[in-house]
């Protein structure tokens, strides 16, 4: 089974567990469409803080349960909302691997954006295809108020393009 078969079966089991509790998609004209929008996202946060205690706990049961659970949880808001997740998805992976430089020099260019920032970095080479990544050194907070964890790959100055959802 490939990655898009996958996803795909598992938005569908979504789809379906969700129809058999009563949470269908919802209209856009729905006054409380937001709201319901909301209720799901404090689903996935829930989910998402078992997930903490999991890793803190160090329970690899409890983790494989919470990062289940978290999906599904996730997978409900394109459900409820009638969005295309799959598609989303795919334009999410083609926007992230645009932050591979494609050669050294706009590695360092980008190197040298993050430092006007604050932001240490070092690059590597990109281990599946030609190209360099740019990654945090220690993990801060930018002049721009953001922060940066460790290990974090960066956007490319000269490469990156922000996802187009259809």
């Amino acid at each position: 089974m490939n990655k898009e078969t996958a996803q795909n079966l598992m938005s569908t089991q979504v789809a379906f567990t969700n129809l058999t509790f009563g949470k269908g998609t919802l209209s856009k004209d729905d006054p409380q469409f937001w709201e319901k929008l909301r209720n799901q996202a404090k689903l996935v946060k829930e989910e998402l803080e078992e997930l903490f205690e999991a890793i803190d706990k160090q329970d690899m049961n409890a983790v494989r349960d919470a990062v289940s659970d978290v999906n599904v949880t996730n997978l409900g808001v394109p459900h409820l909302s009638g969005f295309d997740v799959e598609a989303d998805m795919i334009e999410v992976f083609e926007s992230n691997l645009s932050k591979v430089s494609k050669t050294m020099e706009d590695a360092l260019k980008t190197q040298e954006f993050y430092q006007k920032k604050g932001v240490a970095t070092y690059i590597s080479p990109c281990p599946t295809f030609e190209g360099f990544i740019v990654k945090v050194s220690e993990t801060c907070v930018g002049s721009d108020n953001k922060t940066y964890p460790k290990d974090k790959f960066l956007k490319c100055v000269i490469s990156f393009r922000e996802p187009q959802f259809k």
